[in-house]
């Protein structure tokens, strides 16, 4: 604080000193000195402004550089990767979990301790247990959204890490409990379950998902926009459009994480009319803390924290 007032006052001693020699040796006049003093000293108070602006220059430069990073960084789960085993028509849904041991990257604390459980094709499977038991992890390491550390996943007897990412993803469908909708129309919503779906297919699926009834006593019926985030929706909705985005692409496993639990009795209902329709002819893995829920569950495995 003390430095630039310093140096303004020293440039203008040195100013006013050096010009009067300027005026009495070489003919200046009072005009030239002052302007050529206000130049310098507007200069070097801009550039000392200029100066206050360095941290955010060294910010952009730490930012830049952790960006980058991540950019460059190689990750162990390539989702646009080609290589792998390729899912078949033939592909069946039995899932095998044995001994399976895994703790998430940024906690050493360990999650599922050689988990092991097993559904057979086309069984509908509820996972149940308290919050930390490792229910949704489950749901991940399905997804192949992290690489487990001990033990095996198995789908139709191959490792799910012999398989090609992006078509073994194509075969899981997942429901969320808050779905993600975005601002554009119901069609185009569900549509990108499967952009290149007909009419004809997403008014199947919308009937599977038991929503025909409610989009079509809307002005614009399929048309209607949903809103930033499915705003302009009610849960049950959102949801149950959520389900047709799902069945439009017709996947062979269908996960469903809390689907319901967010929802009023009534809303409730309806929309698992909806999931009983998804467990049709294809493996169902369900996690649910309500009876209503899983109490046509072929398989009930109760999971524990093991912390």
């Amino acid at each position: 604080m003390g430095a630039l007032p310093l140096v303004v006052y020293a440039m203008f001693s040195f100013g006013f000193w050096y010009g009067g020699e300027l005026i009495q040796n070489d003919g200046w006049t009072v005009g030239e000195m002052l302007s050529c003093l206000l130049c310098v000293l507007i200069g070097t108070f801009g550039a000392s402004v200029c100066m206050t602006n360095i941290e955010y220059f060294t910010s952009g430069v730490v930012a830049a550089e952790k960006l980058y990073h991540v950019i460059d960084r190689v990750s162990n789960i390539d989702s646009e990767s080609t290589a792998g085993k390729s899912v078949t028509d033939k592909f069946e849904t039995s899932i095998e979990f044995k001994n399976v041991t895994f703790s998430y990257p940024t906690r050493e604390q360990i999650v599922l301790n050689k988990l092991s459980l097993s559904v057979k094709a086309g069984q509908t499977v509820a996972l149940c247990g308290d919050s930390g038991s490792g229910k949704s992890t489950v749901i991940q390491l399905l997804q192949r959204f992290y690489n487990y550390s001990k033990g095996s996943i198995k789908i139709s007897g191959t490792r799910i890490e012999d398989f090609n990412i992006r078509e073994l993803r194509q075969q899981i469908g997942v429901v969320n409990q808050e779905p993600i909708l975005f601002n554009a129309t119901i069609r185009e919503n569900i549509k990108l379950g499967n952009p290149s779906a007909t009419d004809e297919q997403v008014l199947s699926a919308i009937r599977q998902a038991n929503a025909y009834d409610f989009i079509m006593k809307l002005p614009r019926k399929l048309d209607t926009m949903c809103g930033q985030q499915g705003s302009q929706m009610s849960g049950g909705q959102k949801q149950r459009i959520a389900i047709a985005r799902v069945l439009i692409n017709a996947p062979k496993i269908i996960l469903l994480d809390e689907a319901t639990s967010a929802l009023d009795t009534q809303s409730e209902a309806k929309v698992q009319q909806a999931l009983d329709n998804l467990g049709v002819n294809r493996t169902l893995i369900v996690i649910a803390h309500r009876l209503a829920t899983i109490r046509n569950a072929d398989v009930i495995f109760t999971m524990t924290p093991f912390f």
